[in-house]
C-alpha cells in the first residue's frame, strides 16, 4: 500500500511539473505583438503552431512514458485536443480585449486582397516582380475615390520643378480619376494644366514647410491621404493599394514606401528606429519587427499613405520644417504606441536631395517642441542645441525627479572646472569633495540629477581664496562670505557651490588627480575610499538624496512620461 502511495505521489509530482513547465513555454513562445501599435490580434505564425504542438507532443510522450497515462488515462486526452486544435486554430488568435470586437475576417475590405500566386513567376526571371498579383473582387469601393495624393512642391529645386508635370501626368496613368493636391511656389514658372482631379495650391516660398503640409492636408476629403514627401516621379512601383490594404491589414496608422534617390539610384527602405532619452534623441536604421512583408518602424523617410481622420487625432505641428515636422508627428504616434510600418516591395522616387544630411535648423523645431538637445543621425551627424534652443530651464526647482539638461550640466561643469583652475593658477589646495567627488568618479562629470556643488580647501588658505573676488566677479560669479563656518557660497545662474575650509588636522600634503569632463581635477589621494565611508554603504548604486535604494532611488517625477524623468534610468550601472 505504502508503495502504491508513493508511486502515485510520484505521477502526480511528474505531472505539475510537466505542465507549469508547458505554461513557461507557452508564455514564452505566443509574445505580444504590442509594437505595433494598437493591434486587435496576437500572432501565432505555422513556425509558433509548429512548435508549440511538438512541445505539447513531448508533455504527452513523458505522460506516457512515466505510467502517468494509465493511472489518469485522462489526462492526455485534453492534451491531445489542445494539440488538434493549436494545428487547425486560425494564423492570428484574438485577444480577450478584441473578442468584443468585430472578427478581422467581418471587416468589409477597402481593396482586393493579393495573394501570392508562384507559378506566376513562370518567365519572370530575374526580376520576379509578379509573385503577388491583385485579385479582381466585388464590393469594393472605386479606388480613385478612396485616397487623395498630396504633393508639396514649395521647396524643390527648378530642377526639381520641372519634373512635376510628368509625375502628374504618371499619376493619372496609373490612377484614373485620382484626385491629386499640389503645393507650388507662387512665383513657379512651370505650367501645370489644373483639372477636376488635380488642384494647385501657391504658396509664398518662405512660408514654413509644416504649414504647407497642414494646409494640403485640410483640403483633403477622402478616407485616406497620400504624403508624398520630396517625390519626383510616379510608377507602377508605388503600388498605392497595397499601402492602403495593410493599413486595416495591420492595424497601423502609417504605411511607407521604401524610397530610391532619382538621379542617383540609391535605394533604403527608409525605415529607422528611435530612442529618446536624457535630452537625446537618436536615430538607428533598422525595424523591430516584421509582418506580412512590411517592417515596424519608428521613423519613416518615404511618402507614406494614412487615414485622413489621424491628423486629427494627431495634428500636424505648425510653424517648422518639414523636417522637424514629420519627426515630432512620427514620435507622438509611437508615444501613444501607434504602429508605423515600410513595405519596402511598394518603392517611391524622391529628390536626391532628401537623402542628404540635414541641416541643424531643420530640426531645431524637433528640439525645442520635445526638449532635445542632442540629435544623433543614423548617418553619424550629430547635433548639439543649447537651453535657449531647446527650451530646457537651468533652474535647479524646474520640476521634481527630473534629471538636470545636458546644457545645464555642461555649465556646472565648466563653473567647477573654473574653480578649480582658479585656485591652482592662484597656488591654493582646492579639491572635490562630498557629491561632487561621487559624481566625478561616477559619471566623470556631475550626475544627471544635478545639484549643487562641493569642494573643499586647505584652512591655512581661506582668506588667500576670499582675496580672488574680483577675479570670480569678472566671471559672472557671486562671491559670499560665511567667515564664522569657514566656507564660501559661489553662485552663477541659478547653480551655486560650497567650498569649506577642511580642518587643519585633515590637510594632506598629497592629492590625487582624475579626469573630469575634459580636465585633470584635485581629489583626495584615495578617493574611493573617500566616497565609500561618506555614503556608508555602496557608493556606485544611483541614489538621489534621502531615498531608498531598493524601493525607490529616485522622486516621482513631476512630468509623467517625459524622457528626462531619473525614474527612466537604471539604479545601478551605466545610465545610457
Amino acid at each position: 500500500m505504502q508503495h502504491g502511495v508513493s508511486m502515485t505521489f510520484m505521477r502526480w509530482l511528474v505531472i505539475l511539473v510537466l505542465v507549469f513547465g508547458t505554461c513557461w513555454m507557452l508564455k514564452a513562445v505566443l509574445p505580444m505583438t504590442s509594437n505595433l501599435g494598437p493591434m486587435k490580434h496576437n500572432v501565432m505564425n505555422e513556425e509558433m503552431k509548429q512548435k508549440v504542438s511538438e512541445k505539447l507532443t513531448l508533455v504527452l510522450n513523458s505522460l506516457e512514458n512515466t505510467g502517468v497515462a494509465s493511472p489518469l488515462g485522462a489526462v492526455p486526452v485534453p492534451i491531445q485536443a489542445v494539440i488538434s486544435h493549436i494545428k487547425n486554430m486560425p494564423i492570428s488568435i484574438l485577444t480577450d480585449k478584441a473578442e468584443k470586437k468585430v472578427s478581422k475576417t467581418e471587416v468589409k475590405p477597402d481593396v482586393c486582397p493579393e495573394p501570392y500566386a508562384y507559378d506566376q513567376l513562370d518567365g519572370d526571371y530575374p526580376y520576379f516582380y509578379k509573385g503577388f498579383n491583385m485579385e479582381n473582387c466585388t464590393g469594393v469601393p472605386m479606388f480613385s475615390s478612396l485616397l487623395t495624393l498630396t504633393y508639396n512642391c514649395v521647396g524643390y529645386s527648378q530642377e526639381n520643378l520641372l519634373r512635376v508635370p510628368q509625375l502628374l501626368a504618371s499619376v493619372q496613368k496609373f490612377y484614373p480619376g485620382i484626385k491629386v493636391l499640389v503645393a507650388l511656389p507662387h512665383n513657379s514658372s512651370i505650367t501645370v494644366p489644373s483639372s477636376d482631379h488635380t488642384t494647385l495650391v501657391t504658396f509664398n516660398s518662405s512660408k514654413a514647410e509644416a504649414d504647407v503640409w497642414r494646409q494640403l492636408i485640410a483640403k483633403v476629403t477622402s478616407k485616406y491621404v497620400y504624403i508624398g514627401r520630396e517625390a519626383v516621379h510616379f510608377t507602377q512601383f508605388d503600388r498605392l493599394e497595397r499601402l492602403v490594404r495593410e493599413i486595416n491589414n495591420l492595424d497601423v496608422h502609417v504605411v511607407a514606401s521604401a524610397v530610391r534617390g532619382y538621379h542617383s539610384g540609391k535605394w533604403t527602405k527608409g525605415c529607422e528606429q528611435s530612442r529618446l532619452h536624457n535630452y537625446t534623441l537618436e536615430y538607428k536604421q533598422g525595424y523591430e519587427m516584421s509582418k506580412e512583408e512590411c517592417i515596424v518602424c519608428h521613423h519613416v523617410h518615404g511618402p507614406f499613405v494614412t487615414k485622413t481622420e489621424v491628423f486629427k487625432e494627431f495634428p500636424f505641428p505648425s510653424s517648422v520644417s518639414a523636417i522637424s515636422g514629420f519627426a515630432i508627428w512620427f514620435h507622438s504616434m509611437v508615444e501613444q504606441k501607434r504602429g508605423l510600418v515600410t513595405c519596402p516591395d511598394s518603392m517611391s522616387f524622391v529628390t536626391d536631395e532628401s537623402r542628404e544630411a540635414s541641416s541643424k535648423q531643420a530640426w531645431l523645431g524637433l528640439a525645442e517642441a520635445l526638449q532635445v538637445e542632442t540629435v544623433r543621425l543614423d548617418d553619424g551627424s550629430v547635433m548639439y542645441f543649447d537651453c535657449e534652443e531647446a527650451k530646457t530651464s537651468c533652474s535647479l526647482s524646474g520640476g521634481v525627479g527630473i534629471a538636470a539638461s545636458q546644457c545645464c550640466r555642461r555649465q556646472h561643469v565648466e563653473s567647477i572646472k573654473t574653480i578649480s583652475t582658479l585656485c591652482e593658477k592662484s597656488g591654493l589646495a582646492c579639491w572635490l569633495t562630498d557629491e561632487t567627488l561621487l559624481g566625478a568618479l561616477k559619471f566623470n562629470g556631475e550626475p544627471p540629477w544635478g545639484g549643487n556643488a562641493s569642494m573643499a580647501l586647505a584652512s591655512s588658505d581661506f582668506q588667500a581664496f576670499g582675496k580672488l573676488k574680483e577675479q570670480l566677479t569678472t566671471k559672472g560669479y557671486t562671491l559670499t562670505t560665511h567667515s564664522s563656518d569657514k566656507y564660501y557660497t559661489i553662485g552663477k545662474e541659478g547653480w551655486s557651490m560650497k567650498l569649506s575650509s577642511a580642518p587643519e588636522d585633515d590637510k594632506e600634503d598629497v592629492f590625487t588627480v582624475i579626469s573630469y569632463a575634459d580636465t585633470r581635477i584635485r581629489v583626495p589621494v584615495n578617493p574611493g575610499l573617500a566616497v565609500e565611508s561618506m555614503s556608508g554603504g555602496n557608493p556606485y548604486r544611483h541614489l538621489v538624496g534621502g531615498n531608498d535604494w531598493k524601493d525607490n532611488p529616485f522622486p516621482v517625477c513631476s512630468k509623467p512620461g517625459f524622457h528626462g524623468c531619473l525614474q527612466r534610468i537604471p539604479s545601478d550601472g551605466n545610465l545610457f
